[in-house]
């Protein structure tokens, strides 16, 4: 039983996908403020809300191990996503894509509707750790350790996913649930708002076009160096069998020692290339990662004040807004401009580092042209040979696999010579300060 004897009814509290809702809190979690659609969803009323820890719209499905990880994030100063069950007053439930911030003295919780290919996931993990949990307690383990374990198990399930770590997790599935929001919308009416703020979503609506863009240079930057690491191996490996196999060879087997030889050095230097570069791509690949979730983080919040601006608007044609609401919606907009601020910046390391990355992306593909030119080289002494086949045989498996590697150096050439040119930074950045000028000036109105 929850909450003075509500217990979980397994009905809904519905909302639509074009709906979006916040609250803000303190430091300790206790309500400060949130918008309309919060409080018909939740089912409180604005004046139960407020005042009230945030635990009052806690569902008992949520394992304890989820807001383990939101309060280590917030708490350490970093924006935070993650796929929240809740349970409105009367014990029905609605789930949400929460994005959390910190903001001043405490922070600020932006929902969306989740309908992404991951939320499914969520779904299937979350009774399992709850579960976990249940059993954990049952048998007497204090309640900080019960979290500890549940985590562990968590982040192991994430793992065995293909997520490495949670932040991996909200970074693929942030700019997803935006993407599927977008797709379920296609046709219905967008905001009318025409002036700055109007202006920045719309600037943020083609950055975020470019969040697939940033996802696939990060995937063949990270798994296309690993494959030319082994690329390089096999084709050492298979000069030094080439090498082998010409001492037994007469004619002309000299040369095609020498050949196999030079080989193996130049394999020997594509994978001592590819390895540096894994070393100094790192900070690079980490940048692509978290601009694709700052891009969507600022995307959902300015469609919250988007979205806000209009309850506002509503509000003041039946004279009803307050100070609270204008107050809120120019901290929505500030935290906007504070947003896209931290993106552009990460968007500018990320460039500095393909730009350094470039030279080595290309000496990586000079060096596979010298083992073509030596592999051409190699097969021009192994056709004068007689009984060479074996080695023409090693000669063909080199081909394939220089032939391969160069496929996947191309495709790394391509990412790194591949600019944003979606948005200007100083019209996006002038676009927000100007959104922010005029909400300053709605407030000094009120």
């Amino acid at each position: 039983m929850q909450r003075g004897g509500v217990a979980p009814t397994g009905l809904e509290s519905p909302f639509g996908i074009d709906e979006l809702f916040f609250s803000r809190t303190d430091r300790k979690g206790i309500i400060l403020s949130g918008n309309d659609v919060f409080v018909r969803v939740s089912r409180w009323s604005e004046e139960e809300l407020v005042g009230s820890a945030h635990n009052i719209i806690r569902h008992p499905d949520m394992p304890r191990a989820v807001f383990q990880l939101l309060w280590d994030n917030l708490l350490a100063g970093r924006p935070v996503a993650a796929y929240v069950k809740n349970m409105a007053r009367d014990g029905a439930y609605y789930w949400v894509m929460a994005t959390v911030v910190p903001k001043g003295d405490g922070f600020l919780s932006v929902r969306m509707k989740p309908s992404g290919p991951l939320f499914a996931a969520a779904q299937a993990v979350y009774p399992q750790i709850l579960a976990l949990e249940h059993r954990l307690e049952a048998q007497g383990m204090p309640r900080k350790e019960v979290i500890a374990r549940s985590l562990k198990a968590l982040l192991e399930t994430l793992a065995g996913a293909g997520f490495p770590t949670y932040p991996d997790f909200m970074r693929a599935a942030l700019p997803s649930e935006i993407r599927a929001r977008r797709e379920a919308m296609t046709g219905a009416a967008a905001p009318r708002r025409t002036d700055a703020l109007g202006a920045t979503g719309a600037h943020l609506d083609r950055m975020f076009d470019s969040v697939a863009r940033y996802e696939h240079m990060h995937e063949a930057l990270a798994t296309g160096l690993s494959t030319v690491q082994g690329f390089a191996e096999d084709i050492r490996l298979g000069a030094l069998n080439a090498l082998m196999a010409a001492t037994h060879l007469e004619g002309r087997a000299t040369t095609l020692g020498t050949v196999a030889d030079l080989m193996g050095a130049s394999a020997r230097d594509v994978a001592a290339d590819a390895d540096h570069l894994t070393i100094t791509a790192a900070p690079t690949l980490e940048r692509l990662h978290d601009l694709a979730f700052r891009v969507s983080l600022a995307k959902i919040q300015v469609d919250m004040a988007r979205f806000f601006a209009e309850e506002v608007a509503s509000a003041r044609a039946a004279d009803r807004v307050s100070d609270t609401h204008v107050g809120d919606l120019r901290g929505l907009v500030d935290l906007v401009g504070r947003e896209i601020t931290g993106l552009l910046e990460v968007r500018a390391e990320m460039e500095r580092g393909m730009r350094a990355m470039r030279a080595d992306v290309l000496r990586l593909v000079n060096r596979l042209d010298v083992l073509g030119a030596l592999d051409v080289a190699g097969r021009i002494e192994v056709a004068g040979i007689r009984g060479a086949e074996s080695v023409n045989v090693l000669f063909d498996r080199i081909r394939t696999q220089l032939g391969d590697a160069s496929a996947r150096i191309g495709v790394l050439r391509d990412a790194v010579m591949t600019r944003d040119t979606s948005v200007d930074a100083n019209t996006l950045a002038g676009v927000a300060e100007r959104a922010a000028h005029q909400v300053a000036e709605l407030a000094a109105a009120a």
